[in-house]
Parts: structure tokens; sequence; C-alpha cells
């Protein structure tokens, strides 16, 4: 009993002096438990205990909301950082993505290039071919153009010669 006449002095005490507002959460939590559980054997009296208890759950609920506040505090700030590493991130990788794009881009039109000199190459070696095959003799050709293929003109630039002597 004289435990509890000794939280009670305190409790007056320190809502007298203002020092509640200042009083740790593990004071707060033994005033509040003082205050419910003693019996209050005055009437007028016992509103001031209810209001006491109040104004402890006040203070306790300003407490925890500043904790969880500063809380918000730090996970707003993380949420930030994270989103704005995120859209630079995603700015790079477009950036990546439009260098790649180009680079694609570039091999393409090598690769066209490529293929247009080996269209050139091929028109070039089929024409080179068809020229030799011309200039070659005993071809097709030139049997056309005489009327007579290399035997006859033998034969006949013999006759020719024995004629002539």
């Amino acid at each position: 009993m004289q435990n509890r006449n000794n939280v009670s002095d305190e409790l007056n005490r320190v809502f007298q002096t203002g020092e509640i507002f200042d009083a740790s959460d593990e004071d707060l939590k033994k005033y509040l438990k003082n205050l419910c559980s003693d019996y209050v054997p005055n009437e007028s009296v016992r509103h001031r205990e209810t209001n006491r208890c109040q104004v402890i759950n006040t203070i306790k609920t300003f407490r925890f909301i500043d904790k969880v506040e500063k809380r918000n505090k730090l996970f707003t700030a993380i949420i930030v950082i994270l989103t704005i590493c995120t859209v630079g991130f995603s700015v790079w990788s477009i950036k990546l993505s439009y260098d790649t794009t180009q680079q694609i881009k570039r091999l393409i039109q090598l690769q066209e290039k490529q293929v247009d000199l080996l269209r050139l190459k091929k028109t070039l070696t089929n024409s080179l071919h068809s020229t030799a095959k011309d200039d070659r003799p005993g071809s097709s050709d030139r049997f056309q153009q005489n009327g007579r293929n290399d035997d006859q003109g033998q034969q006949s630039d013999t006759v020719s010669r024995r004629s002539l002597r």
C-alpha cells in the first residue's frame, strides 16, 4: 500500500510540474497501472483520475505516431531513391536499346551491301565467262560466222594453198 501511495504522490507531482510530458514510456505505463487499479474513495476526485489516464494515453499515442512518422519518412526516402534508380535504369535501358537498334541497322546495311557486291560479282563472272567463250578459237560463234567448223576451214585453207602453187 505504501508503494501505491508513493506512486500516487509522484503522479500528483509530475502533473503539477508538467513533467508528465517528459516522462519515459515505462513511467507512463506505471502511472496508468496505478490509476486504473487503485480505488478512488472520493467521488469528486474520480474524474481527475480518469482525465489523467486520458492525458497519459494521449501522450503515448503522440509518441507512437511520432515513431510511425519517422519510419514513414525513412521509407518515403527509400522509395524516392528507388524510384529515381528505376527511372535512371529505364532511361539507360532505352538508350542501350536504341544503340543496339542502330548497330543492327548498320549491320543490316553492311549485309545488304555485301549481298549487292556478291550479285555484282556473279553478274560480272557470268559476263566474263560468256565473253571468254566468244573469244576462244573453235567457239560456236566462230563457226556461225564462217559457216564452217575448224576442220572444214583447214581443208579449205589446204585446197587454196594447192591451187596457188
